[in-house]
């Protein structure tokens, strides 16, 4: 009897270790009455149908799974479908239109799931907008009113929306590091085909969810092919970044010697041994006006460190550049190029427009061109 009882014990604890957990995926899709959804598991090898229901008269579904550890679905029509995380004894539901499940769904049970489901509709949003600057382009192309200024401000709308998305994908990663969720953003594409985070300066968020995913999934085989992947694009942008050194180093820096504020001429070369932001720029253009305040954190944080700004003004006015450099209270080396753009010596820049900026190593060698100012610090911290 006692070794009954014991066999019986053991048979228990047994099946409660392998016992999976029940997840259910239930909800309503108006106006699809009678028509075929799939439940589809999303794995790193593709896409596996695991269940079909035709939609009855209340255009309600339910699906079931066995599941030991968190997984993505997808509820899918005929043209769309809706991505979901589910975990063990979660209990989701989804409300949506057949006619465009993403834009008008609604889902609970799964926090992930819904915080994923918003930043999709952000790109759904961004896309329309996209193409409907494409479409306005279209039809100006063809108008007697089509100039350069107009496609200028077509394409700086286009840009826009495409940076204010991007920013969205990153602080998304940023806020949810742990959440499976944060490797499809990283895996993301406009419908151009191009990654949405796909610059140098996007490796950092890259970096968080690799960290942080690694961490609470070791062993998950998508957190190893993402980390893999970000292996890959930092060897890509090392190599691109040793290209620019190479090709930048194979002619000597170009000498400026210009007045500053008091009539002295300062040599750039003569800065040797510090790293150097060569910065051109106008007191009559905002955005280089605005980009000062930028270098002025930078020169705050790093000059101690061994950087310097030799910031060259294209103005005409000596005097008016005099006083906007007090009055801006610009601490670094500020010199003036009066003939621009006769002078030989800027010409050998090519300085097209401004705001423009080269970084210098230590060496006097450049090691970027035309940098954005988010570029130009991470440089700064390779070089300090």
């Amino acid at each position: 009897m006692k070794r009954i009882f014991l066999f019986a014990i053991a048979t228990t604890i047994l099946f409660s270790c392998s016992e999976k957990k029940n997840v259910e995926i239930s909800g309503k899709i108006d106006k699809g009455n009678g028509k075929t959804i799939y439940l589809i598991e999303s794995t790193t090898k593709g896409d596996i149908i695991v269940d079909s229901t035709i939609l009855n008269q209340k255009s309600t579904f339910l699906f079931k799974q066995n599941i030991e550890q968190q997984k993505f679905y997808k509820i899918n029509s005929e043209t769309e479908s809706i991505l979901l995380l589910a975990k063990p004894n979660d209990k989701i539901v989804v409300n949506t239109n057949i006619s465009d499940l993403t834009t008008n769904a609604s889902i609970s049970g799964s926090s992930e799931s819904e915080k994923y489901l918003s930043l999709v509709k952000e790109l759904k949003n961004t896309e329309k907008t996209i193409s409907e600057l494409k479409e306005k382009h279209n039809q100006l192309l063809l108008s007697e009113n089509y100039s350069t200024d107009i496609k200028n401000d077509i394409e700086k709308e286009y840009l826009k929306a495409k940076i204010l998305y991007r920013n969205k994908a990153a602080k998304y990663i940023q806020d949810n590091p742990t959440s499976l969720t944060s490797i499809l953003v990283v895996y993301q594409k406009f419908s151009d085909g191009k990654y949405i985070l796909n610059k140098e300066i996007d490796l950092p968020f890259i970096k968080i969810a690799c960290d942080s995913l690694t961490k609470h999934f070791p062993k998950n085989s998508r957190v190893e092919l993402l980390v893999k992947d970000y292996n890959n694009m930092t060897k890509t942008a090392e190599s691109i970044a040793f290209n620019e050194f190479i090709q930048a180093s194979e002619s000597s820096l170009p000498e400026l010697l210009l007045p500053n504020t008091e009539g002295k001429e300062i040599s750039l070369r003569g800065l040797k041994g510090k790293v150097v932001i060569l910065n051109f720029w106008s007191y009559t253009n905002k955005e280089s006006v605005a980009n000062n305040l930028v270098l002025k954190s930078l020169y705050k944080e790093y000059n101690s460190r061994g950087l310097e700004i030799y910031s060259v003004s294209l103005d005409r006015n000596r005097e008016e550049w005099k006083k906007a450099v007090n009055f801006d209270q610009l601490p670094w080396i500020n010199v003036i190029d009066t003939n621009y753009p006769e002078t030989i010596q800027t010409r050998t820049y090519n300085v097209t427009q401004v705001p423009t900026f080269y970084l210098i190593n230590r060496d006097n060698e450049i090691i970027g061109r035309d940098l954005s100012l988010k570029r130009l610090k991470i440089r700064i911290e390779h070089q300090l």
